[in-house]
């Protein structure tokens, strides 16, 4: 049970507000268009009756490498009626993945070319940059669309690029971009056309996301001046 937040509302993590802004991308991604309010007001339906349309529409969701957000994403999923499908460096515990149904795949590549929604949830790091490379990214299906809310450079972007302008993969939902601040004139062509849905790295902005930032900061500084490690240091590899 979440405590109270701010104006009443249940106070929101970091990583259930990114799971949500993943959600929220994957479904509007999924009925091919801009903005989910935008369809369900031309057609008249709730917002619920497009969701359960959508869920019938598309079985398969990929969610890692980050278990915690991978998590957070699965369980929304699965409440639509999403299957949940995952690569990570190792299975989760059997009652999570008894929880949320989940099929553990070993080979990513295996995994990629199965998928009808590929979620990206990991963090930047030397070992995961262009994780999903050009020869992975020719790997997905053709009506499998992307979502990615981790970190840009996960990306290889400029071929995630060719492939939608190709018509080899569906769409993406892109909270990140591998060049910020810049983004790519191309991938504003494609959201214009409907291909894609861009966010303005957004994912995590809310007042309880960015309190529990705040406080993080806090408490690496005095962790920091107490002459301890900080639990989230600036990896030298990464400058």
């Amino acid at each position: 049970m979440s405590s109270p937040g701010r104006a009443g509302r249940p106070k929101a993590s970091s990583r259930e507000t990114l799971a949500e802004a993943a959600c929220e991308l994957f479904l509007e991604r999924g009925y091919d268009a801009t903005s989910v309010a935008d369809i369900t007001q031309r057609a008249g339906v709730s917002r619920s009756s497009f969701f359960n349309y959508f869920a019938s529409k598309s079985d398969v969701l990929w969610s890692g490498v980050d278990e915690r957000i991978g998590q957070a994403i699965a369980r929304r999923a699965r409440a639509f009626g999403l299957q949940i499908h995952y690569h990570n460096r190792r299975p989760v515990a059997p009652m999570i993945a008894d929880e949320l149904g989940a099929t553990y795949w070993e080979s990513l590549d295996q995994m990629l070319a199965r998928m009808d929604i590929i979620s990206v949830n990991c963090p930047h790091t030397p070992a995961t940059y262009h994780l999903l490379s050009a020869r992975r990214l020719k790997l997905i299906r053709k009506e499998a669309y992307i979502v990615n809310t981790a970190r840009g450079e996960v990306i290889d972007e400029d071929t995630l690029i060719k492939l939608i302008e190709a018509g080899d993969v569906g769409g993406a939902g892109l909270d990140v971009y591998e060049h910020e601040p810049a983004v790519n004139p191309k991938l504003v062509r494609l959201a214009r056309a409907g291909k894609v849905t861009l966010l303005p790295h957004m994912g995590s902005a809310t007042i309880e996301g960015r309190v529990e930032m705040g406080e993080k900061v806090i408490i690496n500084i005095r962790t920091f001046l107490d002459a301890h490690k900080p639990p989230d240091r600036v990896l030298p590899s990464m400058l």
